[in-house]
């Protein structure tokens, strides 16, 4: 439009348009606007208003493109992925750390010694207190194979169940020696 026309707009639609005189004051048209059109609260956008404002961008704009600028940006583009980088690698190499140490504490509890004298002694000890003879342990795989033979058959459960064992293969009763021979066995535990 041109600088002569006043247009009162409300709501998403015209409501007034009016062809001006230079001469007419702003507050004769804000008054028209109040009286016969009942805005409340109307405001006044100038062309000088618009053109200031596209100048302003402009000028607000323009230093984006200077040099200075730029190499300013691009400093602390820099600085920033550097940070970035060092942090992440620290990370890694913290991660790298634990599970390092994870794997050579499971290694070493795998590979430690595991003496099996105090688990024998227990078990010599616990058979003699119940008059059980002994006729062979055999160790295979971290599990204990013995064979026993008492005069009372329940000793025998007595006996497994005191050395706490993985199971009982078979109990037989002998008639010549008039003894039980009984089979077990006893996981050796490991840490």
């Amino acid at each position: 439009m041109d600088e002569d026309y006043v247009i009162a707009y409300k709501n998403g639609s015209f409501y007034y348009i009016q062809k001006i005189d230079k001469t007419q004051v702003l507050e004769k048209l804000l008054k028209i606007l109040i009286d016969t059109l009942r805005f409340k609260n109307p405001i006044i956008i100038k062309n000088e208003d618009i053109k200031y404002k596209k100048r302003y961008l402009k000028e607000f704009i323009r230093p984006f493109r200077s040099y200075g600028l730029k190499l300013y940006l691009l400093y602390l583009f820099t600085l920033g992925s550097i940070f970035y980088l060092y942090d992440f690698s620290n990370e890694k190499y913290e991660l790298n750390l634990k599970t390092i140490h994870n794997t050579t504490t499971k290694l070493q509890n795998d590979t430690k010694f595991y003496s099996i004298s105090k688990k024998v002694a227990n078990i010599y000890s616990v058979a003699k207190e119940m008059n059980i003879d002994i006729l062979s342990i055999v160790l295979k795989e971290s599990i204990l194979a013995l064979e026993i033979t008492t005069l009372n058959k329940q000793s025998i459960y007595a006996f497994f169940k005191k050395i706490d064992y993985k199971s009982v293969e078979n109990i037989n009763y002998d008639e010549d020696s008039k003894r039980y021979q009984a089979n077990g066995k006893i996981k050796i535990y490991r840490r």
